[in-house]
């Protein structure tokens, strides 16, 4: 999952970089500054629950964003992207949802 999360953020970089106007942010943002704080103040017996939760959380929202990009967006190549992108975001999904579920923390 991590080589494939590499490829793709190394793909986005390059096209937007090639898009007048077009930039992604180097930062994150309050959102996932918090959800990684949980992560990392987590005890070792709710670790594996939050992150199986995150991931899973996170997988379905970059699914919507992607199928939403690849049937609506207005820059093909960004569709096209979206529309290449969308088999290995759902293979995540999957071996998200496969992750050990220990621990008694929820989001």
């Amino acid at each position: 999952m991590i080589a494939d999360h590499t490829k793709t953020s190394d793909a986005l970089k390059s096209l937007v970089g090639k898009k007048s106007g077009m930039s992604l942010s180097a930062t994150i943002d309050a959102k996932h500054r918090a959800l990684l704080a949980r992560l990392q103040h987590a005890t070792a017996a709710d670790f594996d629950k939050l992150y199986s939760q995150q991931q899973i959380q996170a997988h379905e929202q970059a699914i919507m964003l992607f199928t939403s990009e690849s049937q609506t967006g207005k820059d093909p190549d960004l569709k096209s992207f979206a529309s290449q992108t969308l088999p290995a975001l759902q293979q995540h999904l999957v071996m998200a949802q496969q992750l050990p579920k220990g621990g008694g923390a929820t989001l």
